[in-house]
């Protein structure tokens, strides 16, 4: 069967063709909860709690920041080895090196070959030496130019702890980020990503405390 509709008819088909599918977006609005409250994000993360860092650019924080600059920008930071230990504190050098929530220190003492000459008896009658080891503990009282070297590598060593930990907490934001990123994009028809400036509260007519408003809060998050 062909339909023939007329010219005068095709405004009210697109009206009525509207009204269908605003009511079809209303009833599927009506099935998805609204997110009000921040506590009930898949994942938040407040700018506010950004730390110091040159890799890590938030407009946020700049007087006037550029229209054309990005919101938020983060560099990936990468992670430094820490300062090698000298070949001759390697022995005496104790606890992990790469723990920067753990400093080494200096064992009191260690053992060490030392070669010792002794004195064989010959067949013939004249005396023989052969060298053999003997182990020895050294004490670190012996040695005080391990100190003085140790405490100059510790000088690197905390200097490296200190720019390794203010690295690891823009690491830590760097992933949680990309795992937003790929949660909004991947799973775009799931989730949304908003941007916040600014975090309201109020007070509801059945609520009998009153709640301030607060706008110096920023959040950047996804809800399902």
């Amino acid at each position: 069967m062909v339909a023939v509709v007329q010219e005068s008819d095709l405004p009210g088909l697109v009206r009525k063709a509207v009204n269908l599918f605003t009511f079809l977006g209303r009833a599927q609005q009506s099935l998805v909860k609204p997110v009000r409250t921040v506590d009930k994000f898949e994942k938040a993360l407040w700018l506010r709690d950004l730390p110091e860092h040159p890799a890590v650019h938030s407009a946020h924080r700049a007087a006037n920041p550029d229209a054309d600059s990005p919101l938020l920008a983060m560099g990936r930071v990468p992670k430094l080895d820490p300062p090698p230990v000298p070949d001759h504190l390697t022995a005496w050098v104790q606890g992990p090196t790469d723990d920067v929530d753990r400093e080494p220190s200096l064992r009191d003492a260690i053992y060490q070959e030392d070669p010792v000459r002794v004195a064989l008896g010959g067949e013939t009658g004249t005396p023989e030496e052969d060298q053999v080891t003997e182990r020895r503990r050294l004490e670190l009282s012996e040695v005080p130019d391990v100190r003085d070297a140790f405490g100059e590598w510790l000088t690197d060593w905390r200097l490296w702890a200190d720019r390794e930990r203010r690295d690891a907490a823009v690491r830590n934001i760097y992933k949680e980020l990309f795992a937003i990123h790929l949660a909004s994009t991947d799973h775009s028809e799931e989730f949304e990503l908003v941007l916040g400036i600014g975090c309201l509260t109020w007070k509801p007519d059945e609520h009998e405390l009153s709640c301030p408003t607060v706008v110096l809060q920023c959040l950047l998050g996804f809800s399902d």
